[in-house]
């Protein structure tokens, strides 16, 4: 019997479920990350865009904990969240025995065992989860995989359980507080000096448009100082990405339909070069103020400097000749 087609508003809903299950899935290695990081523990994300995560959303070697996320974003009711949960514990624990040979070479390379597995959600409502766990982890030790501890077992917990990194994720500030600025580093310049040939040759070609008048001398010297901005914004992405990635998501989605609207709009563009120069720097620093929030006055100011350096290398922000 053909399966029916879903209706537009079942579509909807799986979509905004899909979603759901996304944004937790994010939001729980957010929290384990800076969990595991309060106790000087890596939590190592399982990548899943390929094919599915193998029945662990990540693990920490020092501790041997693995971690799944399950949202139960298609439960209507108490019954339903309980047996989802039940399901899910089921369906993962076995994807860690149906790919043990995935599994065991990389636990032994890092002379680890997997002692715990946590399912991390938003509530637990029966009581009956946590026995059925406690039976699902006894299955799984009795197949005797080598990467599997023979202590092994299996835990439901909320983020109410994890008070010190949810307080971290819920501060608004954090990422002004966290975030050291970086300069660039002699390595970095030197390679990018060396390696990105183009990208400082598209940023002369501009300087001289900007300042016809200026010397040889003095474009490789406004050069340096375009790259030293790029190269420390670079360094703050970098941080922000790994600390913060939601904030970097943000950012870099903004960031991308920006530089679409520059390079559309400089066809139509009759000011001088550096009236355009100065209407786009005004305009990205104004943007910056609401759309970056989570960054303090200087950590702004890298981005603004860093970005433009970018544009220029880029040819985002082009002139005419």
């Amino acid at each position: 019997m053909a399966r029916k087609p879903k209706t537009p508003a079942d579509q909807n809903l799986a979509d905004e479920a899909a979603k759901a299950g996304r944004d937790w899935q994010e939001y729980v290695n957010q929290l384990l990350s800076i969990h595991h990081d309060n106790f000087g523990q890596i939590y190592q994300p399982v990548p899943d865009q390929t094919q599915g995560d193998h029945g662990l959303e990540g693990f920490v070697d020092e501790t041997g904990d693995g971690y799944q996320a399950y949202s139960g974003e298609l439960s209507k009711s108490a019954n339903e969240l309980t047996k989802h949960q039940k399901k899910k514990i089921k369906d993962d624990l076995e994807k860690l025995a149906i790919y043990a040979d995935w599994w065991a070479p990389l636990f032994a390379n890092r002379k680890s065992k997997l002692k715990n597995w946590t399912l991390v959600v938003p509530e637990c409502v029966n009581r009956e989860v946590l026995h059925y766990a406690s039976e699902q982890s006894e299955l799984l030790r009795l197949k005797n995989l080598p990467f599997i501890s023979d202590g092994f077992r299996v835990y439901i917990r909320t983020p109410k359980e994890f008070p010190a990194a949810r307080a971290t994720l819920c501060d608004p500030d954090l990422a002004k507080q966290l975030i050291v600025i970086r300069s660039a580093t002699d390595k970095q310049l030197t390679d990018q000096e060396a390696g990105a040939p183009d990208f400082l040759g598209k940023i002369d070609e501009k300087l001289r448009k900007l300042s016809p008048e200026a010397t040889a001398f003095n474009v490789i010297q406004q050069r340096k100082k375009r790259l030293l901005s790029y190269l420390r914004c670079e360094n703050y992405l970098t941080d922000l990405l790994d600390k913060f990635p939601s904030h970097r998501d943000q950012l870099d989605g903004f960031l991308a339909l920006k530089a679409e609207q520059i390079e559309a709009n400089a066809f139509s563009d009759g000011h001088t070069p550096r009236e355009r120069f100065r209407e786009t720097k005004d305009d990205l620093e104004s943007s910056f103020e609401t759309i970056a929030v989570f960054a303090n006055p200087t950590q702004q100011l890298v981005l603004l400097e860093g970005t433009i350096s970018k544009w220029l290398g880029e040819c985002t922000l082009n002139f005419a000749s």
